[in-house]
């Protein structure tokens, strides 16, 4: 369903990970991840098809957020739980949608 631009998409889904960046890309599907070791970043395509790339508190070798921002990383390799939430927000200009919620045990819930 399109939303119109500026507003937060709803939808829910189950992640699956991949083991390298390559495959990731090549895939691309609502929930798909991949942990990017050497760095320390987890990458994320957000139910709504945006993705997100961010910063592993303890493990990011950099950071370009302007708030140092970085999240907790938990639960199993295929399963993970970050923290805090994931707050995409919409772009109305750029007729972009947002989505607002959390990983959790290797699904994105919608807040």
């Amino acid at each position: 369903m399109n939303r119109p631009p500026g507003t937060y998409n709803t939808a829910s889904c189950a992640c699956r990970r991949f083991d390298t960046q390559e495959a990731w890309y090549d895939s691309y599907q609502p929930g798909d991840f991949f942990v990017e070791e050497k760095r320390g970043w987890i990458w994320l395509v957000l139910p709504h098809g945006d993705h997100v790339a961010l910063p592993i508190r303890g493990r990011a070798t950099d950071n370009p957020l302007s708030s140092n921002a970085a999240w907790e990383l938990s639960g199993s390799p295929d399963a993970p739980t970050l923290s805090p939430s994931i707050d995409n927000y919409p772009i109305a200009d750029a007729n972009r949608e947002g989505w607002h919620g959390w990983l959790r045990d290797g699904r994105l819930v919608s807040c």
